[in-house]
């Protein structure tokens, strides 16, 4: 029987099998976030030869013990193993990218922290901040294309708006469908703002919610939903896992997410291009 050597480490552990299995490794990834996981290649010469592994926060040992045991892997485990704890901290957001489908019942964003892909954001974390309800397979409403509740009010739905407007206006943003986020911007904050429709739409929705609705997409698993704001500076909750480049943070719960703006009063605005291999930056007034 092939083996999983597990090494504690305190709040991480490295992580590998004698034997090479794609789909353990897929389902790996699948329930470890990336933020909570580095694939290190190890030392092949030297006095300190070591095999790749991956290392992991320990927060998540019993779901990669699970898989072993998923797979047939014996389990091989040594050393120290410490919950990591939740802590407070600041982190520059470079950018988020659309939140995707992982695999199960996971859907998480990544976002650009510390010159990496080093934080995780969870569809959850993100809709509590916005304060809005998006099922994943059902057409976004009004209020989420703003990513406010039902229950805004006219100054909420203003500074959302505006908020949006700023990030994806073409001028701005290059990205190939920036037009078409701006104009549901536009069309979501002209409707909610009259509020005959908006009363009338309001009574649709509770009427939709108390019926099966008919409104899923072809893919029921297909979300790609896009923040409405792609950077800034965050005060998070996280679950911070070290790194041997930087560290890593799993987002717990946003407390507050500020624009960053430069000594000119300029407003940073992120973006991806058309076939780029990076996002860009642009600052606006």
């Amino acid at each position: 029987m092939a083996t999983a050597i597990i090494e504690g480490n305190g709040q991480t552990f490295s992580f590998r099998t004698t034997s090479y299995d794609p789909d353990l490794k897929d389902d790996l990834k699948v329930i470890v976030p990336s933020a909570c996981r580095t694939w290190n290649p190890g030392e092949r010469y030297g006095p300190r030869r070591r095999q790749g592994h991956w290392e992991i926060s320990s927060h998540y040992l019993d779901k990669v013990k699970d898989l072993c045991q998923k797979y047939h892997f014996r389990i091989d485990a040594v050393g120290d193993f410490d919950q990591p704890k939740e802590k407070r901290v600041i982190i520059t957001l470079d950018y988020i990218g659309l939140v995707r489908h992982r695999g199960g019942d996971t859907y998480t964003a990544t976002g650009w922290v510390n010159g990496g892909w080093n934080a995780t954001f969870t569809l959850e974390v993100l809709q509590r901040w916005f304060g809005f309800a998006f099922t994943p397979g059902t057409k976004p409403t009004l209020y989420s294309v703003l990513s406010i509740s039902t229950g805004s009010s006219g100054a909420e739905i203003k500074k959302a708006y505006r908020r949006a407007a700023r990030t994806w206006h073409p001028d701005v943003c290059k990205e190939p469908d920036a037009e078409e986020q701006f104009k549901r911007v536009q069309a979501a904050y002209e409707k909610l703002g009259d509020p005959r429709f908006r009363a009338a739409y309001d009574a649709g929705l509770k009427y939709e919610s108390d019926v099966e609705s008919d409104t899923t997409l072809t893919d029921a698993t297909a979300i790609n939903w896009k923040p409405p704001v792609r950077c800034g500076t965050l005060n998070v909750k996280a679950i911070v896992v070290p790194s041997r480049f930087e560290e890593k943070y799993q987002i717990v719960e946003i407390l507050k997410w500020d624009d960053i703006v430069d000594a000119s009063g300029r407003t940073m605005i992120t973006y991806w291009p058309p076939g780029g291999d990076e996002f860009k930056t642009k600052w606006v007034r």
